[in-house]
């Protein structure tokens, strides 16, 4: 299993962030490799699902989701149930004063064949991907 991690601090309320987060209309506004999601379930809550269209290394993907976890405004997990990765994303949100504490966690399959001998590169580019995903979210946030 793959795992990379990243926190932000992100200044407003733990609800607004939760509540962008979870609007998943804004997910290609912060998350770089996700060009558009379309929801194909009733409202969001745990066991809703919906499907994103990534683009990542020139590949487009179709990716199936379905939210596993949804404890508005403290945690929010989808996992994926269709696509080229096997994955899982954990956000818990901690408020901290007039600031809200992010914390992500993606899991992934480990990847096989000769995939395997570049996981260690993976993990490099899930990390960097997480940390430019969470400041994009940041500024989406913090800017209003």
């Amino acid at each position: 299993m793959i795992k990379a991690e990243h926190t932000i601090a992100i200044q407003a309320p733990v609800e607004e962030v939760f509540s962008t987060v979870t609007t998943i209309e804004n997910t290609p506004r912060w998350v770089s490799v996700v060009k558009s999601v379309r929801a194909t379930s009733g409202s969001l809550g745990a066991g809703a699902t919906f499907t994103e269209t990534a683009e990542l290394m020139g590949q487009t993907a179709a990716i199936d989701k379905v939210v596993t976890v949804y404890d508005a405004p403290r945690t929010y997990a989808v996992r994926s149930t269709s696509g080229p990765v096997v994955h899982s994303i954990t956000m818990s949100f901690t408020p901290d004063g007039d600031t809200t504490l992010v914390r992500l966690v993606l899991e992934a399959e480990e990847p096989s064949g000769m995939m395997a001998l570049m996981s260690s590169m993976v993990l490099g580019v899930l990390k960097s991907l997480l940390d430019g995903d969470l400041a994009r979210l940041k500024q989406l946030i913090e800017k209003r």
